[in-house]
């Protein structure tokens, strides 16, 4: 079951607390390492977070804040993370000099 972000940053920080399913490596799941911020009061801290990232729980945002399973030197626990939530880009350029386009007169 997937955990995402709610208005009720107080129950959100709860359910971090509980504990944490066994890391998956199927589809969709790559390995990201990152930092881990933990707080003495995170139901506050979300707030903030989610302010940084531009989320708004229950409004169109480019990220949806997501509980998912972090392994840390302390084992598996539940973090939240920003997840993108429309696909990424799949165009790149290509290698080499960039072609100017033509000038229309």
């Amino acid at each position: 079951m997937r955990a995402l972000g709610t208005r009720d940053y107080l129950a959100d920080a709860e359910k971090q607390s509980e504990s944490a399913p066994p890391l998956s490596s199927g589809p969709g799941w790559d390995l990201v390492h990152g930092e881990l911020f933990t707080f003495e009061v995170p139901e506050k801290r979300l707030i903030a977070f989610d302010a940084l990232e531009g989320y708004t729980p229950g409004e169109n945002s480019l990220y949806e804040r997501v509980l998912i399973p972090v392994q840390s030197t302390c084992g598996t626990l539940l973090a939240w993370a920003y997840e993108l939530k429309r696909p990424a880009p799949t165009c790149r350029a290509e290698a080499g000099r960039r072609k100017r386009r033509a000038e229309s007169n």
